[in-house]
């Protein structure tokens, strides 16, 4: 099971996540920072190249959480949820995030949860892909 925690505090906030118990995953390489098409960004990754969670230099932190409650398994689940975070890596805005995420493959992909932490704009959005549909919520 994964989780995230979020404890905003006077300069920002402090995230802690961890990548699921499951005892035959590949342990992932350690952060390195990445320079991306607009913006550098922070990440682990796994093997294949994937992540689960990323910060860049706009202040924009992404925490991806597999959705496994739902019980939902695509015709072609080829693509790896880790590629959700890498390609939203760059994003800088609501709206930016907003068009990436719809162009994303999201009929291929397992269900997830995407939180998404913008600190300059000081929102949390939470988008759900629950394998038939995608919704966002908005937390103060």
């Amino acid at each position: 099971m994964c989780t995230v925690s979020f404890l905003p505090n006077t300069r920002g906030f402090y995230l802690a996540m961890n990548r699921d118990e499951r005892l035959d995953r590949f342990a992932a390489l350690p952060p390195t920072i990445v320079d991306l098409t607009e913006r550098r960004a922070i990440f682990p990754r796994e093997p294949d190249g994937g992540t689960w969670i990323s910060v860049n230099d706009a202040g924009i932190c992404f925490a991806l959480i597999n959705w496994h409650r739902i019980a939902c398994e695509p015709s072609r689940s080829d693509v790896s949820r880790g590629e959700v975070v890498k390609a939203l890596a760059a994003k800088s805005s609501a709206e930016a995030i907003a068009n990436g995420l719809a162009a994303l493959p999201l009929r291929r992909l397992r269900p997830f949860r995407l939180i998404a932490i913008n600190s300059s704009e000081k929102k949390i959005t939470e988008s759900r892909w629950n394998g038939k549909q995608l919704s966002t919520r908005q937390h103060a």
